[in-house]
């Protein structure tokens, strides 16, 4: 699989984990945190991968 699809897939399953754990266990808890931070550093990725890729 491509990098760039599987780093998409992994942003959507992340951020999808990240609303589950808000409705479980509010916004401001380590869980919903820990999924931020997650989903921050495939953004990141995305963004590197994206600007080395450009044509």
């Amino acid at each position: 699989m491509e990098r760039l699809t599987q780093i998409v897939l992994e942003i959507e399953r992340i951020r999808n984990e990240m609303h589950q754990a808000s409705d479980k266990y509010g916004l401001e808890s380590r869980m919903v945190l820990q999924k931020s931070k997650e989903l921050d550093a495939l953004l990141y990725e995305l963004q590197k991968w994206m600007w080395l890729h450009k044509r």
